[in-house]
């Protein structure tokens, strides 16, 4: 985590956590998942206890404090806002209709949905812009009028 509280160590089908206290690394939780492989792990820019965790078609927001799962949606996760919070995954059904949802930093709604195939790419967001670049590849959308 990003205040150096936490550290996840995570692996295809499960992940531990531990807390980080007096120079040692001390097992907090450890889940064992044989549904589907993990693809991303990662602590939430904006808050030091979220970590965020996604694989197959879902994307969940556990909370390492409580140790209990706090936002679950469908969906890859691909990147998160750092300023606001926001969360950019790929819609539940991106096979089929090839869209990307931007979720309020709650995940309580989505803001909108947008055509995305891109999602191979190194990908950032920041203030609502969506940065995707790759080999000859680059651009830059501005979501903010898109944003409900």
């Amino acid at each position: 985590s990003y205040d150096g509280k936490y550290i996840c160590e995570y692996y295809e089908d499960g992940y531990r956590i531990y807390k980080f206290e007096n120079d040692v690394f001390i097992p907090l939780y450890s889940y064992h998942n044989t549904e589907y492989s993990y693809e991303v792990c990662q602590f939430s820019y904006t808050n030091p206890n979220e970590l965020i965790l996604s694989g197959g078609n879902e994307t969940v927001v556990f909370d390492v404090s409580t140790l209990r799962e706090k936002y679950k949606v469908g969906g890859l996760f691909i990147v998160q806002d750092p300023i606001t919070g926001n969360y950019a995954c790929l819609d539940e059904f991106h096979n089929e209709n090839s869209l990307l949802a931007i979720y309020d930093n709650t995940f309580d709604r989505i803001l909108t949905r947008i055509p995305f195939s891109q999602y191979k790419y190194p990908h950032y967001f920041m203030k609502n812009r969506l940065i995707i670049y790759g080999a000859g590849y680059g651009a830059a959308l501005d979501l903010t009028d898109y944003i409900k």
